[in-house]
């Protein structure tokens, strides 16, 4: 739901649970995607994600939304970046996806096309995420270090793509599909009446906004806002 709804600007309403609709020959027909305007000009889109890109019908979303080239779990194990029988998490922890992305970014830049590259992580997914080999015991809390690790992860990735020689004409957006579904980390923040929101930042963007403070954005927005 929240890829769809921040690529379309839709909701995801449909008469069956979100992650059951899985239709592989009409997933959403009619919706006008950023991936289907972006196709229609001449760009390359392709989501990298370290899970299987059925589930949800993720992977029917993004192919029929913009005939995406799909790189998930499947294709790390064809393209032999992991083993056979590699399984942690969700398919393959963020470490490997981040290293990944710069493989897969590289590719698409010599290319010569302008590109739509979408990433997906999940090690701070529920419950308690997944710590990685390089994750840091600083808080005495699994959820807490995951968080720290993950944030240096997304850090790190951006500053290698700001030194990139086609960074200049590109534009970052980070963005939580969802808040955090951790059933008791945030139980003490919530209650101290704190209004849990979605991250959302933009980085490199061509147009300027017009006060700093206090914008309001769903996660609706994202999609014209991109």
């Amino acid at each position: 739901g929240g890829l769809v709804g921040q690529t379309s600007g839709i909701p995801l309403n449909i008469p069956v649970d979100g992650n059951s609709y899985v239709s592989d020959k009409s997933f959403l027909p009619g919706a006008y995607s950023i991936g289907d305007i972006l196709a229609a000009n001449g760009y390359q889109n392709e989501l990298l994600l370290g899970s299987d890109a059925t589930f949800g019908g993720r992977k029917y979303y993004f192919e029929q939304h913009g005939n995406f080239n799909i790189v998930d779990y499947k294709s790390a194990k064809k393209n032999g970046w992991i083993d056979e029988d590699y399984k942690v998490w969700w398919g393959y922890e963020d470490l490997k996806l981040f290293e990944f992305a710069k493989i897969e970014l590289s590719n698409l830049a010599v290319i010569g096309q302008p590109f739509n590259f979408n990433m997906l992580t999940a090690d701070t997914h529920h419950i308690g995420g997944y710590p990685c080999s390089e994750c840091k015991d600083l808080y005495g809390d699994q959820y807490s270090n995951v968080i720290r690790c993950s944030s240096k992860h997304v850090t790190e990735l951006v500053q290698w793509i700001q030194e990139q020689p086609w960074y200049e004409n590109t534009t970052i957006v980070l963005a939580g599909d969802h808040t955090s579904m951790d059933p008791d980390w945030f139980k003490d923040i919530e209650e101290s009446g704190y209004n849990r929101k979605c991250y959302y930042a933009i980085i490199n963007s061509v147009a300027t906004p017009t006060t700093q403070n206090s914008r309001k954005i769903t996660t609706y927005d994202l999609f014209p806002t991109t």
